[in-house]
């Protein structure tokens, strides 16, 4: 695992991470070697007020489906059609996918079954 524990910017990091990984490819007891380090790929930190979640009677992992969903895609379930293993995500459409702040047009149900939408 690679860490920048010097605090610096995302470039610094993929520099570093690209060196490693041309290094560990020359290694022949390596046969593959993979990074999840996408730094061309926007990040947005989203901060979670896990008390305000639970006075709320709002599961937490529902919020963390609903961000994952909004952000990305989330995947769902598989089902089998017409011979062939079928894989669900659900994601929210492009439009709303453009500014982090849309993320509070997202809903997540509570304990009694009702809307609870974020506020910011």
């Amino acid at each position: 695992m690679l860490e920048d524990r010097a605090g610096k910017d995302m470039q610094f990091l993929a520099d570093n991470t690209n060196k490693f990984m041309a290094a560990v490819r020359k290694r022949p007891e390596i046969g593959l070697v993979a990074t999840t380090l996408l730094p061309s790929v926007p990040q947005q930190f989203v901060r979670v007020d896990r008390d305000k979640v639970i006075k709320q009677g709002v599961n937490i992992s529902d919020v963390y489906k609903t961000i994952q969903a909004f952000m990305g895609g989330y995947f769902i379930n598989y089902f089998n059609q017409f011979g062939r293993q079928w894989q669900v995500y659900i994601e929210a459409e492009g439009s709303y996918r453009t500014r982090a702040e849309n993320v509070g047009q997202f809903y997540v149900r509570n304990s009694n079954g009702n809307n609870v939408r974020s506020r910011h």
